[in-house]
């Protein structure tokens, strides 16, 4: 999987981009997700399907990046 940049560190449930710390516009998240599974998956990584989970944010993963808007 890929980091993509949100999360939802200060409001559980509340998805934002890291970078600028705007809500998501969209989700695209696997069926049941997201599920802060043992109450420690805070943020979104992409996974192979092209689909969405919430993972622990300590994980050591690449990284993709929202890009600044022009």
């Amino acid at each position: 999987g890929y980091w993509v940049g949100g999360n939802d560190l200060d409001v559980e449930g509340t998805f934002t981009w890291t970078s600028d710390n705007s809500t998501l516009g969209f989700g695209n998240w696997h069926s049941g997700q997201p599920d802060d599974r043992k109450g420690n998956e805070d943020c979104i990584t992409l996974c192979r399907d092209k689909r969405w989970n919430d993972y622990n944010c300590d994980r050591s993963l690449p990284y993709i990046c929202k890009s600044p808007a022009l």
